[in-house]
């Protein structure tokens, strides 16, 4: 299994697009083939984006897919890191993966300069797909 943290951007666009990057990074999770790190406050978060009614997922397969996620995933114990970002809400992300030595899969690359984590520690869906085959 390969360690990731997972970007809620890669979560909801998988579960809106079967068929692309994020598509497939979420049917290797539920495969077991990746698994999520994740501390509980992106564990909140996921719960909190996949339910808003104006983005139309399936309430089925949303709460299936946080069952799977939180019966599935690695819990981290992250510490605090004092990093400048675009999006501070993104911190989290940051504090997960450098506490698990583990890269960041995001469709929001510039929310993550390479400053802030590296720059071999952030990669797009499709990028990871490909580092991975």
């Amino acid at each position: 299994m390969i360690p990731i943290v997972l970007d809620t951007n890669v979560l909801v666009s998988g579960l809106l697009n079967k068929k692309g990057p994020p598509g497939k990074i979420m049917e290797l999770m539920l495969q077991r083939e990746i698994i999520l790190c994740l501390d509980r406050r992106i564990r909140d978060e996921y719960q909190r984006v996949i339910r808003r009614p104006e983005l139309k997922i399936d309430k089925a397969e949303a709460d299936r897919v946080l069952d799977f996620i939180l019966e599935n995933s690695v819990f981290i114990k992250a510490s605090p890191v004092n990093i400048e970002l675009p999006d501070p809400g993104d911190l989290m992300f940051i504090e997960v993966a450098l506490k698990a030595n583990t890269i960041i899969v995001t469709g929001n690359k510039r929310h993550f300069p390479a400053y802030a984590i590296g720059k071999n520690l952030v990669l797009s869906p499709a990028e990871f797909l490909e580092q991975i085959q």
